[in-house]
């Protein structure tokens, strides 16, 4: 009975550890940035990762030096908890009450209850879970590189945990996301995979069944992402459909050599069979000579494509006749600087028709090199 306790309580401190590694390893440690909150938090998280999984493999043979361990770094981990939420006490109104109960709270269950544990039990005189004689060098080495090995692969796998259900990343696209000419930010991934595998959280949109995470195999990269295989996040996928995938990838510590890419708001992520845009843009590059303007036309949502249908575009030099080609997309090169507007030729002023034009607004200029997308649609 007594050995089954110290167990429970070892086992406690590895998980408690562990966790601790895994969110510490998904950070982006440039957020921490110089504010106390920023500061506390890291300071915390490495407490949490470190102390009680060194104090959990050190009371398999000493649970006092365990014990002092832990009720040592108690009285650092209570304050960095608590001024981990010192920006959200000043700015969100979190009460300093509610945020102090809690930081105290996950400092008694973490090392102060853990820590008194095994100085009592030691000073009891309970049986150590390791009792036996200490084993030879090569042993200790070959023991040693087992408990790293799972260790790390424990720590990964709560990474990839983490990541995986993190609620989708907030945030509006009233704008839209421009086109895929090159990429905006470091993080950005474009490729092209095929779903093989959806995970668990599913929902039902027109009697179709997408979740938010999969697996994927890597069948063209544009950048960002040289694996083969890759996990998605934060978005709607299919099995077994095909996708032009534009994402982010993580910059935490281990994330950023995981093949983990979430979707972003304003992403261009869609079905392969609705991607001819982005493809055309990604295989072309940027306009050589003038401005382009490139498009879909569509009904229904996008889901039913038009070819054939009559598009106008009105600039600086009048307005241009185009029709659009058998993937239902219009693609005008060349044209010069200045402001434009487009409109289905089917329906050139219709007001009922709200998405059958693209009317910018007059500080919208293209300039030599620019690309505008727009896709003309009939509900």
């Amino acid at each position: 009975m007594k050995k089954s306790l110290s167990y429970s309580v070892f086992v406690w401190g590895i998980v408690v550890g562990v966790l601790g590694l895994a969110i510490l390893l998904s950070r982006d440690p440039t957020h921490a940035g110089r504010s106390l909150s920023g500061i506390s938090s890291l300071l915390a998280v490495v407490l949490l990762g470190t102390v009680p999984l060194v104090s959990s493999l050190r009371a398999l043979r000493n649970p006092k030096s365990a014990g002092l361990l832990l009720l040592g770094f108690a009285s650092l981990v209570l304050p960095a908890l608590f001024l981990a939420t010192s920006d959200a006490v000043r700015y969100g109104g979190f009460p300093w009450q509610e945020s102090f109960a809690y930081s105290a709270f996950a400092t008694l269950v973490t090392f102060i209850l853990p820590g008194l544990f095994w100085l009592l039990t030691s000073t009891a005189g309970w049986p150590r879970m390791v009792s036996r004689p200490r084993p030879s060098f090569k042993r200790r080495v070959f023991g040693a590189a087992i408990t790293t090995i799972l260790l790390s692969a424990a720590v990964t796998a709560c990474v990839i945990a983490i990541v995986a259900l993190a609620p989708p990343m907030p945030g509006d696209c009233f704008k839209g996301a421009p086109p895929l000419l090159k990429q905006r930010y470091p993080e950005q991934a474009v490729f092209i995979a095929r779903v093989f595998r959806v995970g668990f959280h599913c929902d039902v949109f027109h009697g179709e069944r997408k979740c938010q995470d999969a697996l994927g195999v890597v069948q063209q990269r544009f950048w960002g992402l040289d694996s083969k295989v890759v996990l998605l996040t934060g978005g709607l996928f299919e099995d077994g459909e095909t996708y032009l995938v534009d994402g982010m990838r993580h910059r935490g510590l281990l994330t950023r050599f995981l093949p983990i890419v979430t979707h972003t708001p304003c992403s261009r992520t869609s079905h392969l069979k609705n991607a001819g845009v982005d493809l055309r843009l990604l295989h072309d590059g940027p306009p050589r000579d003038g401005a382009r303007i490139i498009g879909r036309t569509t009904r229904g949502w996008g889901d039913i494509v038009e070819p054939g249908t009559k598009v106008l575009i009105t600039g600086p030099s009048g307005t241009i006749t185009t029709f659009s080609d058998q993937q239902g997309i219009y693609d005008v090169h060349g044209l010069p600087p200045g402001h434009y507007d487009v409109r289905r030729g089917d329906r050139p002023n219709d007001r009922t028709a709200p998405f059958a034009s693209c009317q910018w607004s007059p500080e919208y200029q293209l300039k030599p090199g620019d690309v505008a997308e727009c896709t003309l649609m009939l509900e």
